[in-house]
């Protein structure tokens, strides 16, 4: 059987074109943290605690927070308190995080999944973590300018107020000029650790 032109077309078009690519969305548990958690400075002691207690390295953890170290100091400021959120694979116990150091409850529950009682976790899409990803960026940078008047709000140096005089590290670092007992002194402060003031 001949086949005319524009069939012969199509025939081609539909034998070139790739098949469509099913991109499946990340899920992640949610995962309460207990008072020390929440409390830890070093962010990566609580992915290490994950990596140990489910006995896989290779699980990605997010924890919403950023670690930034100051003059003398080092802070961690959380965007999002008390939650840490583990990518979800089939087959991990997450539940065995519960009740240690770091971790209070793994939220999930109990339900009958094809006629057996099972944990069902509660999970979020990738897109439901986004928001927190984009704040703590614009946490970590700060959007500060030369010229621009500022508050010190975290470290030792709390309280203490002066002029921006730079702005490099793509905006995470700021050279603040304070004066302490009537001398001007210049340092350097993570963005984080600011606040603009009004004049």
């Amino acid at each position: 059987m001949a086949l005319s032109k524009g069939s012969k077309k199509r025939t081609k078009a539909a034998k070139g074109a790739p098949p469509p690519v099913l991109v499946l969305s990340t899920k992640w548990v949610v995962v309460q943290l207990t008072q020390l958690g929440e409390r830890e400075k070093n962010i990566s002691l609580i992915v290490r605690a994950v990596h140990q207690i489910l006995k896989r390295r290779e699980l990605e953890v997010f924890v919403p927070a950023i670690s930034q170290k100051g003059l003398d100091d080092s802070l961690t400021t959380w965007y999002s308190d008390g939650y840490v959120f583990v990518r979800f694979s089939d087959g991990i116990v997450y539940n065995s995080l519960q009740e240690t150091t770091y971790f209070s409850t793994v939220l999930s529950k109990s339900a009958f999944v094809d006629g057996a009682r099972k944990t069902v976790y509660s999970l979020l899409d990738d897109k439901d973590l986004d928001p927190m990803r984009v704040g703590m960026k614009v946490m970590k940078i700060g959007g500060f300018s030369e010229d621009n008047r500022v508050k010190v709000v975290k470290g030792s140096y709390k309280n203490l107020t002066g002029k921006i005089s730079c702005v490099y590290d793509g905006g995470e670092v700021v050279q603040v000029c304070l004066s302490l007992r009537s001398k001007p002194m210049f340092m350097d402060f993570p963005a984080s650790y600011l606040e603009k003031v009004d004049l």
